[in-house]
């Protein structure tokens, strides 16, 4: 939000401006892109653990997953 705050008034400003918006905007999707990379991690791991778990977990792994 404090790029939306800096000054545009020459070229420059306005290009600084501009690159502070583009890596904050970076910065704010890599956030939700790591969560959703472990998600899939984790849903491929419960896949795995479904062959070797007793049968009185199969259900909790599928809730889970």
């Amino acid at each position: 939000m404090a790029a939306f705050k800096l000054p545009q008034g020459d070229a420059a400003e306005t290009q600084t401006a501009r690159g502070c918006h583009s890596k904050g905007t970076r910065g704010a999707a890599e956030v939700p892109l790591g969560v959703a990379e472990r998600a899939v991690a984790l849903f491929e791991r419960l896949k795995q653990l479904e062959g070797i778990a007793a049968a009185s977990m199969k259900s909790d792994l599928q809730v889970a997953r």
